[in-house]
């Protein structure tokens, strides 16, 4: 063959595997382009009824829109207190609608609104987590217990700092003064200078009258006076920190 003839064979060989390049490559869009009219006029003239969602957790929501060829989006959600994680409380379109298959259906999911932690009080005075609380715009109630830690002082709470404040109020224990109590003994019949002994030696208050109703000096003379009636009464319990005022009635012996 001469090489005339060999250039223009080569030329239309590769002429050919160009187009034959080309015509692969557009194999596969064409093939879409097919199924998609083919599809279209199928289901094109098909309607689908959206169903109800709302009151549906979104997975279930999600299942049903699946099986009757429809798409899901879940374009927002909504706090609610009194619902679960992820149950539907809207959708567009509504329920009834009818659409085309594979339309779009959108949803709002209900969400939990963040729980508040419960705020420090421990080691504080009652004031201070009186002031915390309302700043966190949380509800304080208070009890008294009797405790060797300073009175006033905050010593323990319910719930523990740092857990979920689920009923938005705190329940705080103060610490009050340890009361000692006693029973007051019987004076009646002895010296009345033996009752002021007692008395001034445990930092009891005492005053001293006549039958007539005259008060006498606590210097009175031993041996003289001696207790017919007392106020409080025997067996009353006292407080020893804060002792009430002894009063007796002394008659002569």
């Amino acid at each position: 063959m001469t090489e005339s003839g060999l250039f223009p064979a080569v030329w239309i060989k590769e002429k050919r595997n160009t187009i034959r390049i080309l015509l692969l490559s557009l194999l596969p869009f064409m093939l879409f382009i097919g199924g998609y009219y083919t599809a279209a006029l199928w289901w094109g003239n098909q309607s689908i009824t959206v169903p109800g969602l709302l009151g549906l957790p979104s997975h279930k929501a999600i299942e049903l829109l699946s099986q009757r060829h429809l798409y899901p989006h879940v374009m927002a959600q909504q706090e609610n207190a009194h619902l679960d994680e992820g149950t539907v409380v809207e959708q567009i379109p509504p329920h009834g609608q009818s659409v085309k298959p594979n339309q779009t259906i959108f949803i709002v999911t209900s969400h939990k609104p963040a729980c508040k932690k419960t705020p420090q009080c421990v080691g504080l005075s009652v004031e201070q987590a009186r002031a915390r609380c309302e700043a966190d715009q949380v509800q304080i109630r208070e009890h008294q217990l009797p405790s060797i830690y300073p009175p006033g002082q905050v010593i323990a709470q319910i719930p523990a700092y740092g857990e979920p404040l689920e009923r938005n109020h705190v329940i705080v224990y103060v610490a009050q003064r340890m009361v000692q109590w006693r029973i007051m003994p019987s004076c009646i019949g002895y010296d009345v200078t033996d009752i002021v002994n007692f008395c001034h030696e445990h930092q009891i208050p005492v005053h001293i009258f006549t039958r007539s109703g005259a008060r006498l000096p606590d210097s009175v003379i031993a041996n003289q006076y001696y207790v017919y009636h007392q106020k409080p009464i025997p067996g009353t319990f006292i407080d020893t920190q804060k002792p009430p005022l002894l009063q007796v009635v002394v008659s002569d012996q």
